[in-house]
């Protein structure tokens, strides 16, 4: 392949996979790493990054990589530090580092848990400062990355919704099934839309505009109002939304932040976007979107 391409590591996960469809319907050259690559049509290539990746090559002419392979579970880093540490940094740092050298730009999402969420609208040049095993390593991904030189991008996203969200999903099934969903009603998020996110990080690579980059919705909403909103757009009864609390789930969280918001001034003054209201992720859902640029 001698024309330039983009790589996407990790698509077949959620992100990944949105940006490979994204990309190819932009008419982009892409390659994707994938775990299993056995069924698939399109240009992909194996990467396990819980292996040694010394002698994994890059491929030729990459010039942006997507750098979405990743735990992104909090139990599951919690529980497994080290094997989602190698995957989460040692290796995210050293296959990035490859690819810097071969003279490819990285786009590395990350997430709002660098920071603590005692504060709303955390800025860009705020210390991180993480209250997870997810987030610690997400910050000294974010660490190691910047280090590599100027062609990297840090995108930290709030959470990512789209319809294969799989909470989403289900709340929608069972609400659909007339049976009762019980949100928190003390636990808070900032959602933003799948096709939001990609917007960004579509822009910010094409731009090549490197740096730290926040995503974020324009309030934190509880989990209870996203279930209230989702109910009314369905058009079933408020009754089946019954609301609990995070201690009165029986449930253990490593953290629980009250704000998840972050500062988006720069998606705002470089990019042209308007940033999305908390409920517009549901909105979109249903094809309800509101327009996202000036």
């Amino acid at each position: 392949m001698n024309q330039t391409c983009y790589l996407v590591i990790g698509g077949e996960g959620f992100l990944g996979e949105s940006i490979v469809t994204n990309l190819r319907m932009l008419g982009k050259s892409v390659i994707t790493t994938l775990l299993n690559t056995q069924n698939e049509q399109e240009p992909c290539i194996y990467l396990d990054l819980s292996t040694d990746i010394t002698f994994w090559e890059v491929p030729k002419n990459v010039e942006v990589a997507f750098f979405c392979s990743a735990i992104t579970s909090i139990d599951e880093c919690r529980l497994h530090s080290e094997e989602s540490k190698m995957i989460n940094v040692d290796n995210t740092i050293a296959l990035s580092s490859k690819l810097v050298r071969e003279g490819a730009s990285i786009i590395f999402p990350s997430t709002n848990l660098v920071f603590d969420g005692r504060m709303p609208n955390m800025k860009i040049d705020d210390p991180v400062c993480p209250c997870t095993e997810y987030g610690r390593q997400k910050a000294a991904a974010e660490s190691g990355l910047m280090s590599l030189g100027q062609n990297v991008a840090i995108v930290r996203f709030t959470k990512i919704f789209g319809p294969q969200t799989p909470f989403i999903r289900n709340w929608i099934k069972q609400l659909k099934d007339r049976k009762v969903i019980h949100p928190f009603s003390d636990m808070f998020l900032s959602p933003v839309s799948i096709d939001f996110a990609l917007k960004v990080l579509i822009e910010v690579a094409d731009r090549k505009s490197f740096g730290i980059w926040h995503v974020s919705a324009n309030e934190d909403i509880t989990y209870e109002n996203l279930a209230r909103h989702l109910a009314r757009k369905i058009g079933v009864s408020q009754q089946y939304v019954q609301p609990t609390t995070v201690n009165g789930s029986g449930l253990e969280f490593e953290s629980i932040p009250k704000h998840t918001t972050l500062d988006t001034s720069r998606i705002e003054n470089e990019l042209g976007f308007i940033v999305p209201k908390a409920l517009d992720a549901i909105d979109s859902l249903f094809g309800l979107e509101h327009d996202t640029s000036e």
